[in-house]
C-alpha cells in the first residue's frame, strides 16, 4: 500500500516537472508576435473550467468508491487499482490545463496571458494530491499519526 502511495507521489512529481517543460518550451519556441486575448483563448479557458470540474467529479466518485471498499478490505487489489487511476486521471487533467497554455503560447498569446494556465495546472497538482486520510495509507493495526 505504501508502494501505491509512492508511485502517485512519482507520477505527481513528473507532472510537475513536465508543467515547467511546457514552460520552457513555450517561451523557447513559441511566437513572439504578442496578441491580445481572442476567442480561442476564451475558449480555452472556458473548456479548461468544464475539463475541471468534471474531472474532480470524477475524481471524487472513483476515490470515494475505492475508499468504502478499502476501509473493510485493505489488501483489496481492484480497489486499490480504482484509487491509483483516480490520482492518475487528475494529474492528467492537471497535465492537460498547462498543455492549454502550451498551445496558447504557440499560437502567439503572451506569457502572462498563458502563466494563468502553468500555475493552474500546478495548483491542480497541488489540491490533487493524494490525502493522508485515505485507507489505503492507514493498515487496521496503525494510527493516522504514523503514516509518513
Amino acid at each position: 500500500m505504501k508502494r501505491a502511495l509512492l508511485q502517485v507521489r512519482l507520477i505527481q512529481t513528473a507532472t510537475a516537472l513536465s508543467i515547467a517543460v511546457y514552460a520552457v518550451i513555450g517561451e523557447w519556441k513559441g511566437q513572439k508576435s504578442p496578441h491580445g486575448f481572442s476567442v480561442v483563448y476564451l475558449t480555452l479557458v472556458l473548456a479548461a473550467a468544464c475539463i475541471v470540474g468534471i474531472g474532480h467529479f470524477v475524481r471524487r466518485r472513483m476515490i470515494d468508491s475505492a475508499d468504502r471498499i478499502l476501509s473493510s478490505e485493505p489488501n483489496n487489489g481492484q480497489a486499490l487499482g480504482l484509487w491509483i487511476a483516480a490520482h492518475v486521471m487528475s494529474f492528467a487533467v492537471a497535465d492537460l490545463i498547462a498543455l492549454f497554455g502550451l498551445g496558447l503560447r504557440f499560437l502567439g498569446s503572451t506569457f502572462f496571458a498563458v502563466l494563468l494556465f502553468y500555475l493552474g495546472g500546478l495548483f491542480l497538482l497541488w489540491v490533487f494530491r493524494p490525502a493522508r486520510s485515505t485507507p489505503v495509507l492507514i493498515s487496521p493495526t496503525s494510527s493516522p499519526q504514523s503514516v509518513p
